[in-house]
């Protein structure tokens, strides 16, 4: 029996797990005394450090008498000093140090939004420019020589008004043989009158076309529009014969040829009489500072069986007809256009005097002089 419990004294022996030193709990009293010991050698330092200062003799004693206060009031109330740190950490420090965080955070998430912002605006910029470089090729595709204008368009045309296989050179001989069956009966004597007066005449750029209207009588103004060169000028008439006044740009239908029919986009040519005059502040964009109308089509533009309506002369608002007037190309839809202030200089010169003008409007290598002289609608 003792042996027995012998050996079962040795196995819970053996069985039994040393306690560390450090797991046991220390007393309130040990706390207090590490805690006094920390602070009075953190006290006595700082005050070790402040004594070598030069302060006043009283300064100095008050401080030491508020040191040892400390340091006893520290010992003897450790855990509630303990609790007072904690609540001051908790209510005043803490709260600043994740407001802090917080702050840090949000000017983080406004940076990031802010080179978000910024990759945005470069992607949009990169899409201006993109447009800008359209919107330039497209300003260079409209700025194309007049011979493609005038090929693409006569196409078009050619295939609603004559056989498929007809081409522009085709289209123009017809119109040439039109105008050689038409020639006024009298055209060699108005010719050699016309050269005479010509010889008699100091200005020598006078177009015969100009001179043949002149030797009709009846006008104190003509204007003459060169389709080729895409100019109006002014003629005046006096006893003393026809004399150039000014020479204005300006700019007629893309297509080229002679017009014909209803929105063919060309320019009338032939001899004709204004029909009206406006020159309201109220008119539309399209018509700028003032606008002047013909009277296509007259009666030998009916006899031929040509259609369409509405060829003026009129100024110019929109950029795009500016520059084509300060280059002298052929850009509108059949009418005539100018500068606005060509035109309030233009209409100035022949004042109230509408009524007793006339516009020849040819291409040179069509001369309109061969027509039969008829102005309708004056």
């Amino acid at each position: 029996m003792n042996d027995s419990k012998g050996l079962e004294q040795k196995a819970q022996q053996v069985n039994q797990v040393p306690q560390h030193p450090s797991n046991k709990k220390m007393s309130m009293g040990t706390k207090a005394l590490i805690g006094m010991g920390a602070l009075t050698l953190g006290v006595y330092t700082i005050s070790k450090k402040m004594w070598k200062l030069v302060y006043p003799p009283t300064f100095k004693k008050y401080l030491a008498i508020a040191t040892i206060g400390l340091m006893t009031y520290s010992a003897t109330h450790c855990n509630s000093v303990t609790v007072g740190a904690a609540r001051i950490y908790n209510e005043k420090v803490r709260p600043v140090i994740s407001l802090t965080v917080h702050q840090q955070k949000k000017i983080r998430s406004l940076e990031e939004r802010l080179k978000h912002s910024k990759k945005e605006l470069e992607e949009k910029e990169k899409h201006i420019l993109d447009l800008s470089k359209e919107l330039n090729e497209l300003k260079e595709l409209r700025k194309k020589p007049a011979e493609k204008n005038e090929l693409r368009i006569s196409r078009s045309l050619g295939n609603k008004s004559v056989s498929r296989g007809a081409s522009l050179l085709e289209i123009r001989a017809g119109l040439g043989e039109e105008r050689s069956v038409t020639t006024n009966p009298n055209n060699n004597s108005v010719r050699r009158y016309a050269t005479r007066l010509s010889s008699q005449n100091s200005h020598h750029d006078v177009p015969f076309s100009v001179l043949e209207v002149y030797s009709r009588g009846g006008y104190e103004n003509i204007i003459y529009v060169n389709k080729l060169e895409n100019t109006l000028s002014l003629f005046e008439v006096s006893n003393k014969g026809v004399r150039k006044v000014k020479t204005y740009p300006c700019s007629t239908g893309i297509n080229p040829a002679p017009k014909t029919r209803k929105g063919d986009h060309a320019t009338p040519e032939g001899i004709y009489a204004p029909t009206y005059r406006n020159f309201s502040p109220n008119l539309p964009d399209l018509y700028g500072a003032g606008v002047i109308g013909i009277n296509y089509p007259n009666s030998y533009d009916k006899k031929l069986g040509r259609t369409g309506q509405g060829i003026v002369l009129c100024g110019a608002d929109y950029p795009d007809r500016i520059r084509a007037v300060n280059k002298g190309v052929p850009y509108t839809n059949g009418g005539i256009v100018m500068r606005n202030y060509d035109l309030r200089e233009l209409d100035a010169r022949i004042s109230q005097q509408w009524y007793n003008t006339v516009f020849v409007i040819e291409n040179p290598r069509r001369p309109v002089a061969k027509q039969l002289f008829e102005v309708k609608g004056r």
